[in-house]
């Protein structure tokens, strides 16, 4: 029984970590979104486009915040992270050069 509940603890633990693995980078995406937006309110003159941009970065830079904070809170440690974003980028883009992936080939 005991063998059971470990394993379910295991598995809790891994999906939360996932989550909020998957919350920090969901938080760069809208980073990046809120970059965009900016620049082109930038591009356009647009008032409107420079704040929502702007509000977007904020919004963002608290939602990574608080999923690293989770998984710092659930025991999580800065080198289980920077492997789960190489993982993460790998299986995005596994050719990348100069940067992001561990899977990269000299060309």
């Amino acid at each position: 029984m005991s063998d059971n509940n470990s394993n379910n603890n295991q598995q809790g633990n891994l999906m939360d970590a996932a989550s909020n693995a998957a919350g920090i980078l969901g938080g760069h995406a809208q980073l990046a979104q809120g970059a965009t937006q900016e620049q082109i309110g930038n591009l356009l003159n647009s008032d409107e486009w420079k704040k929502s941009g702007i509000d977007l970065k904020g919004d963002a830079a608290d939602n990574i915040k608080k999923a690293y904070d989770d998984f710092k809170a659930q025991g999580g440690n800065d080198q289980d992270l920077i492997n789960k974003f190489s993982s993460a980028a790998d299986k995005a883009c596994p050719e990348t050069g100069s940067g992001v992936g561990s899977n990269q080939q000299g060309n």
